[in-house]
């Protein structure tokens, strides 16, 4: 009986070992696979001040690689009404701050009350946007940056308000699911990693955004990008010139006025915070054997800005009046009817930049840049891929074979 017992034990410690032995492969295989994978994968980070538009940069990728199922559109359908419903109440409470809220109480007082799921509410936000009264109130909310406490940190859907405004009998739906072009327009600030992934031509390629919260966290992506990315895909919006930084906020905590060495003052904005911390990435040691890419970002915006004439460039950057076009491409846009105000705006922005990155230590640290709108990259992404991105690797392996 104890023979009995006892083989029956050593064959059981037989097959025991050899599924371990089976498990071990699989795991093993797995993760030869994934390194596979990891190697053959290109990675970027991008960086940039929260509202530039890198989170719609990872969702225009998603788009592309076709990795928006429905149930993820259902989930940001979810945050657009209850981003619509933040937006109109902060619109409203300034309406009444302005004593402009004659006529319009009772709707007022459903917006305010209802939940974003109740079908009342979405009648009576209709019923507000069509009148005048309210759509200058917008305007003027963008025009010189002023948010109500409850929008103050949702500051930066109200570049994309007005559009979910015009599309409110659509939202209010109640089975609401969203385009294409409402998941690029919706903002959405990044709490972990984001990344997509797209492939171009067999090669793959990965972007990810990291929320860089403290300096600290900043410092941690940095270190990783000199070891594991190709390039920082440095995302700028171009429509901030004008937006005020204030003490307790932006990368600087600084205060709204500045002063030059020359001794004249000027306004201080998230523009200058961008420059700042893009002169930080560009100079430092850990990545000056890597290439930046350059996303001038938010163009649409700009223009809107800039024909408007509701903030002039040169409050904000006292240089501007002294800027002269000599940009062959920037001449070319010119002789085809380009607006002389956009395209001295945008080429004075650029050369901002340009300026920094033209210090530069060795051949391997190129800046590329590229105009973009955040909801019309589609072609730009291509573009970025066939063309800097292959450059780039191409620089990688002649480095490598010690060619270059």
């Amino acid at each position: 009986m104890w023979c009995v017992r006892k083989m029956a034990e050593a064959k059981e410690e037989r097959a025991n070992r050899r599924e371990q032995r089976r498990i071990n492969k699989m795991i093993e295989k797995q993760l030869k696979k994934e390194k596979r994978e990891y190697r053959s994968t290109h990675r970027l980070q991008i960086v940039g001040l929260e509202g530039s538009g890198k989170s719609t940069l990872i969702q225009q990728m998603r788009l592309h690689a076709d990795d928006f199922d429905f149930e993820r559109r259902r989930q940001v359908g979810a945050e657009i009404r209850a981003a619509v419903k933040q937006a109109m109440r902060a619109l409203v409470t300034t309406l009444e701050t302005e004593g402009d809220a004659q006529g319009l109480e009772e709707d007022i007082e459903v917006v305010k009350t209802a939940d974003d799921e109740d079908e009342d509410f979405f009648k009576s936000a209709m019923r507000l946007w069509s009148c005048d009264r309210v759509k200058s109130c917008l305007g003027e909310m963008l025009a010189d940056g002023r948010t109500s406490e409850e929008l103050s940190s949702h500051h930066d859907f109200l570049d994309s308000a007005k559009y979910f405004f015009d599309n409110l009998e659509r939202v209010g739906c109640l089975f609401y699911v969203p385009t294409d072009a409402d998941v690029l327009r919706q903002y959405t600030p990044t709490h972990s990693v984001l990344e997509a992934k797209i492939k171009m031509d067999n090669i793959t390629f990965c972007l990810f955004e990291v929320n860089r919260g403290n300096d600290s966290h900043y410092y941690k992506w940095i270190q990783y990008a000199a070891s594991d990315v190709i390039a920082v895909v440095f995302v700028v919006d171009l429509s901030a010139y004008d937006v005020l930084v204030y003490s307790g906020s932006g990368a600087s905590a600084t205060m709204s006025i500045k002063r030059q060495n020359s001794g004249t003052q000027f306004k201080y904005t998230k523009m200058r915070d961008a420059i700042a911390l893009f002169t930080s990435v560009w100079n430092n040691p850990l990545i000056r054997q890597k290439s930046v890419i350059l996303l001038l970002n938010k163009l649409d915006r700009l223009e809107e800005k800039v024909m408007a004439e509701t903030s002039k460039m040169s409050e904000f950057f006292p240089e501007y009046r002294t800027y002269k076009i000599t940009c062959p491409q920037a001449l070319d846009e010119l002789k085809h009817g380009a607006s002389w105000r956009l395209v001295k705006a945008k080429y004075f922005l650029r050369d901002c930049f340009l300026e920094i990155a033209a210090h530069k230590q060795n051949s391997n640290h190129q800046c590329y840049h590229y105009f973009t709108s955040a909801t019309n990259v589609g072609d730009v992404i291509k573009e970025i891929f066939n063309g800097c991105c292959r450059d780039i690797l191409q620089r990688i392996h002649l480095r490598m074979h010690e060619i270059l």
